[in-house]
């Protein structure tokens, strides 16, 4: 069987890695194997070639693994301990892959737990669901085709984060749903009447999954180095209609102003403090989805949101770290209400004309959207979507502060074509630019 796999591992300490490397050679499917050090590491092991990383699980790191996959397969080994490899291991993997036509494979491992080896599980637990002490091992095999396809495939200008609108209202105490394959959401009322308003205590940010988005965010920043990486969270008015129930908040504005307002700080005192910690986990930003505003008149969204985010803005926001402000729900009557804000960017669903937004938004500040996620990228075919995407960038195309994105979230199974075909039509209108 001829040589097939590159393999890429850290390189810090000589003795294990060299043994490393010894475990690899045996087997002849290895052709190159690559160590990923230190751009101050001058030190390299006969047979290998050194590739200059600043963290191996950056996508840097990435990025310079998929330049030199140019065999059938690539392989990552993550530890810097030495790797002992069982017989065949490689060659089954490769006839895993092979048989499944999987794109990534990986195998199951020992552990050392207080100086006993045990098996580490694959999988003993319900399909769909990741634990905290779930550990895929440090061998992983990819099909290399599809490894330097998805490094490349999607040039995003910035990371985000997983984005959940149900954490903030959990850590108040909501009852959470968790369908399958649908977002969670929030199970009924948490709050019944004004007296359950008063009563109701901000939590601490180890409340619900709280510490795990946080968590989340430090290893993303971490490890995605070569673009911006956003956290998400959910505004003020957006999370007390979620904590009020939305119709009844709406209600509540008009006929008791107070309680509505005493609800809306204490929203917004727990969000400034999720924003702060976001903010220490050292991602560039955080996305506020504030879609709930968005139903109200330029007037009562000033008042019951904008003033409330604004304060947040001010306490959290600095040449660093950027909010932007996303309001889905926002048809033309709220615009000038998010401006108020002073945010850095202004996100805008597909409701609204983006050019007529363009016109209300300061030039110092980003305008982003606003392509509909549904009836465009989940249900167009693709002739439809680069049209549609490219007279969106004709019509923004006098506004340098524009920046093309979908309107909300991309819903789940959304055909990849039309994501090609939106960054084809996005790739072509950029190359007609001067």
């Amino acid at each position: 069987m001829k040589t097939t796999i590159n393999c890429f591992l850290p390189f810090s300490r000589l003795e294990e890695t060299m043994q490393t490397v010894k475990e690899l050679r045996a087997s002849t499917l290895v052709d190159k194997i690559y160590l990923l050090a230190s751009p101050i590491t001058n030190v390299c092991i006969p047979g290998c070639e050194l590739i200059s990383v600043e963290k191996m699980q950056s996508t840097q790191a990435m990025r310079a693994i998929a330049e030199h996959s140019d065999k059938t397969y690539t392989l990552l080994y993550t530890k810097h301990t030495a790797l002992k490899i069982g017989m065949f291991a490689l060659e089954r993997m490769v006839q895993v892959m092979e048989m499944t036509q999987a794109a990534m494979v990986y195998a199951d491992h020992y552990q050392q737990i207080d100086g006993v080896q045990k098996t580490a599980p694959v999988i003993d637990y319900q399909p769909g669901s990741l634990r905290d002490d779930f550990n895929f091992g440090s061998v992983l095999l990819f099909n290399a085709n599809a490894f330097k396809a998805l490094c490349d495939k999607y040039p995003a200008a910035a990371a985000t984060v997983i984005m959940d609108l149900t954490v903030e209202a959990e850590a108040f105490g909501a009852e959470i749903l968790f369908p399958e394959n649908e977002v969670p959401s929030v199970s009924g009322r948490l709050l019944a009447d004004e007296a359950a308003i008063e009563k109701l205590e901000v939590p601490a940010l180890n409340k619900g999954r709280i510490p795990e988005y946080l968590k989340a965010n430090m290893l993303t920043a971490r490890n995605v180095t070569d673009r911006p990486v956003f956290a998400g969270c959910i505004g003020p008015y957006s999370l007390a209609g979620r904590l009020y129930d939305m119709s009844e908040i709406m209600m509540l504005i008009y006929i008791n102003p107070d309680a509505a307002n005493t609800l809306l700080r204490k929203c917004s005192d727990f969000i400034t403090r999720y924003c702060m910690a976001l903010k220490a986990t050292g991602v560039n930003g955080v996305i506020m989805a504030e879609p709930a505003a968005g139903l109200l008149s330029n007037e009562d969204c000033l008042q019951y949101s904008s003033l409330f985010v604004k304060e947040i803005i001010e306490k959290v926001q600095d040449d660093h770290f950027a909010v932007v402000l996303h309001n889905c729900g926002n048809t033309g009557n709220c615009t000038q209400a998010m401006v108020y804000t002073s945010a850095a960017a202004y996100h805008f669903g597909n409701k609204i004309k983006m050019e007529e937004a363009l016109k209300e938004v300061p030039t110092d500040a980003l305008a982003m959207g606003n392509l509909d996620p549904v009836s465009l990228f989940k249900m167009a075919g693709p002739e439809t979507m680069k049209e549609a995407t490219l007279q969106l960038l004709e019509a923004t195309r006098a506004y340098p502060n524009f920046v093309l994105s979908s309107g909300c979230d991309i819903p789940p199974h959304t055909s990849s074509v039309n994501i090609d075909a939106f960054y084809t039509a996005l790739e072509e209108f950029n190359k007609t630019q001067v």
